[in-house]
């Protein structure tokens, strides 16, 4: 049995339907799971996320809307419609908002 590794999750949101759970990693990544896997009770095998991508800038907050999954992000916020993600397959992001530099 190998020893699973660990992570910090920095924030976290789930769809408005409670299908889906998001969570954003120290390392960027967003991880997209059913949450009828994370409740399952088969405790021998971990539940695989079912779509995974990596935020370049990095992730700093994660919140859900009726529609959309926003990501905040270094310099902008970044909307993913919840109907896009599917399985394995996360399309491109419906919107971004670049906020403005200060200083």
């Amino acid at each position: 049995r190998s020893i699973p590794q660990y992570t910090t999750i920095l924030s976290q949101a789930i769809s408005p339907c409670g299908s889906l759970y998001a969570a954003a990693t120290v390392d960027g990544f967003v991880n997209i799971w059913k949450t009828s896997q994370l409740f399952s009770v088969d405790t021998e095998s971990p539940p695989s996320p079912i779509a995974k991508f990596r935020v370049k800038s990095g992730v700093y907050s994660l919140l859900s809307t009726q529609h959309y999954l926003l990501i905040g992000e270094k310099d902008k916020v970044t909307g993913y419609d919840w109907s896009s993600i599917t399985d394995n397959e996360v399309q491109q992001p419906s919107w971004d908002m670049c906020l403005p530099q200060i200083g």
